[in-house]
């Protein structure tokens, strides 16, 4: 779990970051998983995948994500991206891309959102189990440079 005097615990954040080798997690009812990261030198920019993986079609797109400068904070997705501020993610997966703003982004064949973020800043790509039953997500990051 993250640990950080700046972030009281809240009931029903859970915040992650020991990640699964295989990349699947197991929500709990209506409960918000937190996976924070930071892009420093030498990364400019940080790939970030995730799906719903639950197995039951009546689940599909009940889980939320977003990401934020705080745990379960607001999505700082900018006005260009504002439609996007969150996703419902869909089974078949969703892709962002985050970079540098002196950047553009690159490797970024089938990315679905890109953003600039700020160096040396700590951000929270959150997912919000939208089901009153257990769900399951995906969830992949990759830091890259070039």
């Amino acid at each position: 779990m993250y640990q950080s005097s700046l972030w009281p615990s809240v009931p029903g954040v859970n915040i992650i970051t020991e990640l699964d080798p295989q990349g699947f997690y197991t929500i709990p009812q209506s409960q918000i998983f937190v996976f924070p990261f930071s892009l420093v030198f030498p990364y400019d920019q940080v790939k970030i995948s995730a799906g719903h993986t639950s197995f039951y079609s009546n689940q599909q797109g009940t889980i939320r994500a977003w990401i934020s400068n705080q745990p379960n904070g607001r999505s700082i997705t900018g006005d260009f991206n504002a439609n996007l501020d969150n996703v419902n993610l869909p089974g078949d997966g969703f892709k962002w891309i985050f970079h540098l703003l002196k950047n553009q982004p690159y490797d970024a064949e089938d990315i679905d959102l890109t953003q600039w973020i700020y160096p040396d800043t700590d951000y929270f790509m959150c997912f919000k189990n939208l089901e009153n039953k257990n769900n399951g997500l995906y969830y992949n990051i990759v830091y890259q440079h070039r």
